[in-house]
């Protein structure tokens, strides 16, 4: 596994709610920033954007028909099935976050300090006096 793909790798995690286990790649810190700023950042969108990937999920869990067909990850299959059911949106949003949260935090434990979403850089005032 090359270096970029392991980077990817670390920044996915899984969730299970009922029979389905949804993939979740968390964000890049530049990701959140940029949509904070824009004020354009809701739970819904950040799910949308991030799930990319699903095992369990059969039409039982769209119908409540007891039919085990299995049903492969699409993304807009994902934004109809959400859309009832905000629910399941708030907890994946909320498990994003506090994925979110510990990842920045084993970063800062590296020597990568973030703040406000952003690597800090020197000052222009400290970098003149070097």
């Amino acid at each position: 596994m090359s270096l970029i793909e392991r980077i990817r790798e670390e920044r996915k995690f899984k969730h299970q709610i009922g029979n389905i286990t949804f993939t979740i790649q968390i964000p890049k810190i530049n990701y959140f920033v940029k949509n904070l700023q824009n004020e354009a950042l809701t739970g819904d969108l950040v799910i949308s954007e991030n799930i990319i990937g699903w095992e369990g999920a059969t039409e039982n869990d769209f119908f409540g028909d007891d039919s085990e067909v299995e049903v492969p990850f699409d993304q807009e299959i994902l934004s109809e099935y959400l859309a009832d059911r905000p629910h399941i949106t708030t907890e994946l949003f909320q498990k994003l976050i506090e994925k979110a949260t510990e990842r920045s935090g084993k970063l800062a434990s590296l020597g990568k300090p973030v703040q406000n979403g952003l690597k800090k850089s020197p000052s222009p005032k400290s970098r003149a006096s070097k």
